[in-house]
């Protein structure tokens, strides 16, 4: 991962340069029997196949602030709510509720519930892994966002299985892993500012939009998160209560950036 690392920053800086230079030249290196456009529709329509979805999976989280082991049931609406329920021994122990209205972390054990100013905020301090929200909902289903797919191309000195996306004025780059031939995704790696982070899927997930991942480790130096997909369905339409918090009568409200 450490010289696609230096690769992912060597491309930030290509195409902060590279903006409005003028049309680019035709990509050259890929195998005339997979061409990118075939993988770019595959690509498109399973991001189009999965605007929402419910699951089932177990968690495993390993940090320097703690290690754990939970059941979660996901309820998602793409891009940007999230309700993330944990259990353990069957009873709540937590639920994560994002949304552009409000994001919020209960704790049922604790009478509390935690704000920040963003949920990668609250994902972090919930399940110690530092992730942006809609980062996080789309790595569990393997797809792109819409942005990511119009700025995908090779990426300069890797293999010709490496796509990359990053936009002038954003810090963040992504890089997608494929097998041979784009068949199938194997991995993820992420430049967040000086953050490095990637996601594996174990085995690969294959470009099909009825593909489903069955294990997806989210790794950096800091921080290990293993996820087992136990149940996957597309939910084309949630309520928005759903992505809302019920607040009991004397819970406490705890705002993690120590704001009032």
């Amino acid at each position: 991962m450490k010289r696609l690392a230096v690769h992912l920053s060597m491309f930030f800086v290509l195409i902060l340069f590279g903006a409005g230079c003028g049309p680019k030249p035709p990509v050259a290196g890929f195998p005339e029997t997979t061409p990118l456009q075939e993988a770019l529709e595959k690509l498109r329509t399973r991001s189009e196949s999965w605007q929402g979805y419910q699951a089932r999976m177990t968690v495993r989280g390993e940090s320097p602030k703690k290690n754990f082991s939970i059941q979660a049931v996901i309820v998602a609406a793409l891009p940007d709510r999230l309700r993330f329920e944990a259990y353990k021994l069957g009873q709540s122990v937590g639920v994560l509720a994002l949304s552009p209205v409000d994001s919020s972390l209960w704790i049922p054990s604790e009478q509390v519930v935690y704000r920040a100013p963003t949920g990668q905020e609250l994902i972090d301090y919930f399940l110690g892994a530092a992730i942006p929200p809609e980062a996080f909902t789309r790595s569990l289903i393997a797809v792109l966002s819409s942005d990511q797919l119009q700025g995908l191309q090779p990426l300069p000195m890797e293999s010709d299985w490496v796509l990359v996306s990053g936009r002038p004025g954003e810090d963040t780059v992504y890089a997608w892993t494929f097998t041979p031939g784009f068949v199938s995704m194997e991995k993820v790696t992420v430049r967040q500012g000086d953050h490095f982070y990637s996601v594996v899927y174990d085995p690969p997930v294959s470009l099909d939009p009825a593909s489903l991942p069955g294990r997806i480790t989210f790794l950096s130096g800091d921080w290990r998160l293993q996820v087992k997909i136990d149940q996957l369905v597309p939910a084309e339409v949630t309520p928005d209560s759903a992505f809302q918090l019920s607040i009991p009568e004397g819970t406490r409200l705890v705002n993690l950036d120590g704001s009032l």
